[in-house]
């Protein structure tokens, strides 16, 4: 009879065990989640803080004194069993959760959601430039640190949605070397606002099998005149601005795509925006 109820009774403080660390896993969990979304940058000091708490959980229940003293021979003590057994499935769970936590954050959503916005390409900046550059920014982007006399940081222009051009920087930037996504500190929105006056052609275009027969649609083509917004990446503030003006050389395109096609306009070269870029950093550094 004794045994069936010490049998009973280590059963229950086992089930009891479950259900209060499942109440307490539940509670922890969700304050974690509540504070890494308020607070995105707190997720690796709640993190460290749960395993802190679970290694000075178990610390204490494995230097827990005796109930009554051990007989030699006679069985652990029934305070110490207990918990023995209920840090058991805590550990395996804590343990489970952390793993399912780490996998889950190598998917780029998640990690983004949790920790905030990354660049991971080029392209990515596209969105800044959304609504006049009053789009999203990434908060994981690097920080900007304006130029101290050896020219502008890493950047990017954004053009009509694409990533025209980009480079690492400096004195002589060299615009085949691209910086890598999180390096970029600012971004350029390049918006077309017109064209050059007396700089318009118009030309014709057909319809017909090899580009022969008459001309069915004309499409103006001239010299574009650009606004560019400098932004930082990190933060979406504004910096500076300028405004440039695409090559002088106005050609009819040999073919145009699309329902209605054109205006068209020509594009300013990549070092005229080295030069800007050149001209808000040093601004910004005074």
């Amino acid at each position: 009879m004794r045994r069936v109820r010490g049998r009973a009774i280590a059963e229950g403080a086992a089930r009891r065990g479950w259900i209060g660390n499942g109440v307490g896993l539940g509670l922890a969990a969700g304050a974690c989640v509540g504070i890494t979304l308020h607070a995105p940058g707190a997720f690796p000091i709640v993190l460290a803080g749960a395993l802190l708490l679970l290694a000075g959980r178990a610390c204490w229940v494995y230097r827990l004194p005796p109930f009554r003293p051990a007989r030699p021979g006679g069985r652990l003590d029934l305070l110490r069993w207990r918990a023995r057994r209920a840090l058991r499935p805590l550990a395996v769970t804590t343990v489970v959760l952390g793993l399912a936590a780490g996998g889950l954050m190598l998917i780029p959503a998640v990690n983004d959601a949790v920790l905030g916005d990354r660049p991971r390409d080029l392209l990515d900046f596209a969105r800044m430039c959304e609504d006049g550059g009053h789009g999203d920014p990434f908060p994981r982007a690097a920080a900007y640190e304006p130029a101290q006399g050896d020219g502008p940081p890493p950047w990017v222009v954004i053009e009509d949605d694409w990533d025209a051009w980009a480079s690492t920087g400096g004195s002589n930037p060299d615009l085949e070397d691209e910086p890598a996504p999180d390096e970029v500190q600012l971004v350029a929105c390049s918006e077309v606002v017109g064209s050059v006056p007396d700089t318009r052609i118009s030309c014709g275009y057909t319809e017909g099998p090899l580009g022969l027969g008459p001309a069915t649609e004309t499409v103006e083509f001239s010299q574009g005149r650009y606004r560019v917004t400098v932004i930082e990446a990190r933060t979406g503030a504004v910096v500076g601005d300028g405004s440039l003006d695409g090559d002088e050389d106005v050609e009819c395109a040999e073919a145009v795509w699309g329902e209605n096609p054109g205006p068209e306009y020509t594009v300013p070269d990549g070092e005229q925006y080295a030069d800007l870029l050149a001209e808000v950093a040093v601004s910004a550094s005074r």
